[in-house]
């Protein structure tokens, strides 16, 4: 496999990765590709593996979905993503990164923690099955170059 990172937002792309990798996936329609947004995905071929996706706004990130085919799990693609945008948002003088993550997904959230990232807050009742969402942000100020 040949795999390739590219920058840019594939809407209908994301949403395929989203339907094996979600119980309820967001539609193509939802990812938008304007300003704000940036994502980057890793491609076979005409096949997205995996994508991230963020919204980027007054010197804050937002995380918004990070997804891979179950398939291509463990072997470093979503690392591989995180790591690309976070490049992208220390050039754009990005100061905070920021994301929410279901409490009971152990794993997300230690892949999360690996990453630097912290817990700063709890959103109770935030998902439809009644989870608590955990709010967890990186400080990226000290990384600007």
């Amino acid at each position: 496999m040949t795999a390739k990172l590219t920058p840019g937002i594939d809407g209908r792309a994301f949403a395929a990765v989203e339907a094996t990798a979600f119980d309820q996936p967001w539609r193509a329609s939802q990812f938008q590709a304007d300003l704000h947004y940036r994502g980057f995905a890793i491609w076979n071929g005409d096949t997205c593996l995996a994508f991230v996706y963020a919204m980027v706004v007054a010197g804050e990130a937002e995380l918004l979905r990070i997804a891979c085919r179950p398939e291509h799990r463990r072997r470093g693609l979503a690392a591989n993503l995180l790591d690309a945008l976070l490049h992208h948002c220390r050039d754009a003088a990005v100061t905070r990164m920021f994301l929410e993550v279901a409490d009971n997904n152990h794993g997300a959230v230690a892949f999360y923690r690996r990453h630097g990232f912290a817990d700063v807050g709890r959103r109770k009742n935030y998902y439809a099955t009644g989870r608590d969402a955990l709010l967890l942000a990186r400080s990226l100020a000290s990384e600007n170059s």
